[in-house]
């Protein structure tokens, strides 16, 4: 029973098209988490403006942060791409109840509430293991807020492939141009009593 409610729900949210109205609503959505994280990230430190300025000054051959015949950042994308399609599938299709399934209110909403929370609590408990930028409040709830417009762009559109393009969007955004990943490089290896 439960299997065969997770493979439907799995088969509704990866054949589901979009239509035009959701998605203005998702470009709405990444606008919204863009206002907020990349002035709250750029003032606390998460992110910088020295990558976006190194693109633009045409240094890119120099630092390796083109995509064209560059490798690593080819291998960087594909490989997130398949890690949040995991996380996808796992946090948002197969806990969150879809639209058609006939259940209480009180219970969907739970079902809600517990795929953010832990969406939310991979970042220090999983990922804090691999780095300690992760385990900062700062970043967990740059990461919660994410999390957050990721589970209302699966609400909205019940669409494994919309929730996943705008997951990956944000972290490619912050991974490359916004130097989210020179500062998880920076942070390897800081200790967690300095958190």
């Amino acid at each position: 029973m439960i299997l065969s409610t997770i493979l439907l729900r799995l088969g509704v949210a990866a054949t589901i098209l979009p239509s035009v109205s959701q998605i203005l609503v998702i470009w709405l959505l990444l606008s919204g988490y863009c206002s907020i994280a990349i002035p709250t990230g750029l003032h606390w430190g998460l992110a910088s403006l020295e990558t976006i300025q190194v693109w633009w000054n045409l240094q890119l051959y120099a630092y390796g942060m083109r995509l064209r015949n560059n490798r690593r950042a080819i291998i960087l994308m594909v490989g997130l791409l398949l890690w949040l399609s995991i996380e996808e599938i796992l946090l948002r299709v197969v806990i969150i109840p879809s639209h058609w399934e006939q259940m209480p209110t009180r219970y969907w909403w739970s079902m809600v509430l517990l795929s953010w929370l832990l969406s939310t609590l991979k970042y220090p408990c999983l990922y804090g293991q691999l780095n300690g930028l992760f385990r900062k409040p700062r970043l967990g709830f740059l990461g919660a807020l994410l999390e957050l417009f990721c589970i209302l762009t699966y609400l909205f559109t019940n669409s494994l492939w919309l929730t996943l393009w705008f997951h990956w969007t944000i972290a490619s955004l912050w991974l490359l141009p916004f130097g989210g990943k020179y500062l998880l490089w920076c942070h390897k290896k800081i200790p967690l009593k300095k958190y």
